[in-house]
């Protein structure tokens, strides 16, 4: 495990509370256990533990049929204290340089809408669209699981 790992996984449960995304065992598996390679990121540290955080973790993609190095944007956390100084900007250019130089020659992310306007404004992201979800309430009483697909 990485030594840093347990100060990510408290900055991520932090900033997003109720959420597993700073579960120990997933960010193992999401950052150092991928068939594509380990995670790249880039933090900052104070003298409270980390203060930001922002990860992409390696995909295969393909652009016209072609295959491209890529990686997906994960995540991006930053801590009450260092909010509003360009952090965000800072460790996401960090992380991208540290990308270019391990061969990545795209990033793709899916932001959320309090990321979105950073994304687009500040690192140059494109806009596809927005993701659309649905939510899946399985009927009570019914003894089999819910199947989802296409």
């Amino acid at each position: 495990m990485s030594p840093d790992l347990p100060s990510t996984a408290a900055l991520l449960s932090a900033t997003f509370p109720g959420s597993r995304v700073g579960d120990e065992a997933y960010l193992r598996w999401l950052y150092e256990a991928s068939p594509f390679g380990t995670v790249v990121e880039a933090n900052l540290d104070d003298d409270q533990g980390r203060a930001g955080h922002y990860a992409v973790v390696p995909v295969a993609l393909t652009q016209d049929g072609a295959p491209q190095v890529g990686a997906l944007s994960v995540n991006t956390a930053v801590a009450e204290r260092a909010r509003g100084g360009g952090t965000f900007t800072r460790l996401a250019e960090e992380a991208f340089v540290r990308a270019r130089a391990r061969g990545v020659q795209r990033v793709v992310g899916v932001a959320n809408a309090n990321s979105t306007p950073g994304f687009l404004r500040r690192l140059g992201f494109r806009l596809v669209g927005p993701l659309p979800a649905s939510i899946v309430v399985p009927t009570p009483g019914r003894a089999r699981g819910i199947d989802s697909g296409w």
